[in-house]
């Protein structure tokens, strides 16, 4: 369960943001926000998805999605992969 309390007008945006979370996940995945100074949340995620997508069939090892009212991304995946994220993004930030 979620509790979500927001002004009326940020009620779609997260609804939507939670549909796109709320899904199974492996036990081994975690969560990282990383907060952008001055890179373009949809864009760096855009890149960002480009650079790591995988040939069809395997699977999506990271998930990535931004959030353009904190300007920030929200990533899903392993220890490992989140490690990559950050550095990845101290660079392109």
């Amino acid at each position: 369960s979620i509790l979500i309390v927001a002004p009326e007008s940020d009620l779609e945006g997260i609804l939507e943001l939670a549909d796109q979370l709320d899904v199974p996940i492996d036990a081994n995945t975690e969560f990282e926000v990383f907060p952008l100074k001055s890179g373009v949340a949809l864009r760096v995620a855009e890149k960002l998805t480009a650079l790591l997508e995988e040939p069809e069939g395997l699977g999506t090892r990271v998930v990535i999605q931004a959030d353009e009212r904190s300007n920030s991304l929200i990533v899903r995946g392993n220890a490992r992969d989140l490690d990559t994220i950050a550095k990845l993004v101290a660079k392109v930030d």
